[in-house]
């Protein structure tokens, strides 16, 4: 009887130590299955990140392109520029056939007044005409087109003004104020307003004052 007893003891522990390995390779089996899943998806995500990087290196690549192309164009767009004014400049302005057909091109044309920076300076009386011609040599020496001198009377004002009829063209406008002042001409920059679409780009204006 004790034999017996001793028997289904321990077969009763065989039982429950074959369901406990079972057990434990079932567990191993499924954390198996779970870590390859897991890894499945992390691959997947990874595959995704590397095409995202591998399109974001083309886009990359096609900015890289256009910007050289842009920088090309502007480069000869500059180059034209400069030939442009250099030949503009020997242009007398007391060639008044010649400025007439400057003036028209440029009002006929809106890429070659884009191209063209212009300063009109205006002035009081014959009396400025000598300060005028002083300073537009040095315009003309940072490539800025001065197509005539206007004679303005009793409208000028007390203080030298750089006159603009764009916003967007306030840099320019600054750039100028500061070549005027390595002539000792004080001009202070003067945005006209209400009238900007009528007006061509880059026309800018100088008025002297009455002790430029």
């Amino acid at each position: 009887m004790s034999n017996g007893l001793a028997v289904e003891k321990l077969s009763r522990n065989s039982r429950r130590y074959a369901f406990l390995s079972l057990a434990g390779f079932l567990i191993i089996i499924a954390a198996f299955l779970y870590s390859f899943k897991q890894l499945s998806h992390l691959e997947s995500i990874r595959e995704q990140k590397l095409a995202e990087i591998s399109e974001l290196d083309n886009k990359k690549s096609d900015l890289e392109t256009q910007l050289t192309e842009v920088e090309e164009r502007l480069r000869t767009a500059n180059q034209k520029a400069q030939i442009l004014n250099s030949v503009v400049n020997q242009v007398s302005r007391t060639d008044k056939g010649a400025q007439s057909t400057i003036q028209q091109t440029i009002e006929s044309n809106p890429a070659a007044a884009e191209i063209l920076p212009r300063v009109y300076i205006e002035i009081r009386d014959e009396g400025q005409r000598a300060r005028a011609t002083e300073i537009a040599k040095v315009l003309e020496e940072h490539q800025y087109l001065i197509p005539r001198f206007e004679v303005v009377g009793e409208n000028m004002p007390n203080k030298a003004q750089v006159r603009y009829y764009r916003e967007s063209e306030t840099a320019e406008v600054n750039a100028i104020v500061q070549i005027l002042k390595g002539v000792n001409l004080q001009a202070e920059p003067k945005l006209m307003t209400g009238i900007s679409d009528k007006a061509r780009p880059r026309h800018y204006e100088l008025w002297l004052g009455l002790s430029p």
